[in-house]
């Protein structure tokens, strides 16, 4: 993707939590690209290391976590080596993050009016007057109806999916460069999820906001992303422009994903295909590919070192110890 101005360059990232002087990590040399004008979904099986990896950029990770990357550029800056005042003020205007529990990030005792204003005052100079006026206008972008009524309500006084466009509206507030939604649909019915998705898609499109989308399914990233990395065991398994991952997958990870998702084939119901086992536990996957143990083609090479990579385009790469072609022209 030559010529297109890079938000976000990160270089191998490295996350390792610490306790009791034992040292795991839990996201392991991932690159990742986020480009001027695009959504980049991040998708892969609960606890693969995907929000991890997206708190290290909102420097939302708890004291015993030690992040390390030879690049980590957030529009040009060296963000690991900005702090104080200068980091906060990047986070607070140019980044946003939203969570795929609204009611626990919001404090049930307090008004969401007073969420917003709080919001707005602290990254901005404006007096509280000028505050509510835009919080006003803000939930009224997202698509709640009656925002002046609605400043005046307890959290527990909204649904799930208003609650997750409140979350919305304050993330929008200070205009942010780079949205990160970690799993925004998780707790929603299915038309509410497809309501906040096209929320999100419409805002990337009026507001210019790139988009950094986490989530464990790839049937939400379909309607939505421009590209997909998909994640596993703190690693990035294979990267690539939404229809190379969802009409050409290469790794034995990402099919065995596309496989598990439901589906028809000439009008008729495909049966799903879980993948088997289970994900291991972060320490048990310090050296070779995580995938090892539920991969039906893993070898003794897939157990000493994680990946080789197979580059199929500018866009599509995988990283798998087989050689995929042989095992695409099996049909495995």
């Amino acid at each position: 993707m030559s010529g297109l101005t890079k938000i976000l360059d990160i270089e191998n990232l490295n996350v390792s939590f610490y306790s009791d002087s034992v040292k795991t990590k839990v996201v392991k040399d991932i690159s990742l690209e986020v480009y001027d004008g695009e959504i980049l979904a991040i998708v892969g099986e609960s606890g693969s290391g995907k929000s991890v990896a997206m708190k290290s950029v909102m420097d939302l990770l708890p004291v015993y976590a030690k992040v390390s990357a030879d690049r980590f550029l957030f529009e040009g800056k060296k963000f690991l080596e900005i702090k104080g005042k200068e980091k906060r003020q990047i986070l607070g205007n140019d980044i946003a993050m939203i969570f795929q529990d609204p009611m626990t990030a919001l404090n049930p005792v307090k008004k969401i009016g007073d969420h917003l204003i709080e919001n707005i005052r602290r990254h901005n100079k404006m007096s509280k007057k000028q505050a509510e006026s835009l919080a006003i206008e803000m939930l009224e972008r997202v698509g709640i109806p009656s925002p002046e009524k609605r400043m005046k309500q307890y959290p527990h006084e909204f649904s799930g999916g208003m609650r997750q466009r409140v979350l919305i509206a304050m993330a929008l507030c200070s205009r942010p460069r780079l949205l990160i939604a970690d799993e925004p649909t998780t707790a929603l019915d299915v038309t509410i999820q497809a309501q906040i998705l096209k929320l999100l898609k419409n805002l990337h499109e009026t507001e210019k906001m790139n988009i950094v989308l986490i989530t464990h399914d790839l049937g939400v990233v379909a309607s939505i992303a421009d590209r997909i990395a998909v994640m596993y065991g703190g690693r990035i398994m294979e990267t690539g422009t939404k229809d190379e991952i969802l009409y050409n997958a290469q790794h034995p990870y990402t099919k065995a994903l596309l496989k598990a998702i439901p589906g028809t084939e000439n009008g008729k119901k495909c049966k799903l295909e879980p993948i088997p086992g289970s994900v291991p536990q972060m320490k048990d996957m310090e050296s070779g590919c995580p995938f090892y143990s539920r991969c039906e083609h893993a070898g003794e090479a897939c157990l000493c070192e994680f990946g080789a990579t197979h580059d199929y385009s500018d866009t599509h790469k995988s990283y798998c110890m087989n050689d995929l072609k042989q095992l695409n022209e099996r049909g495995a």
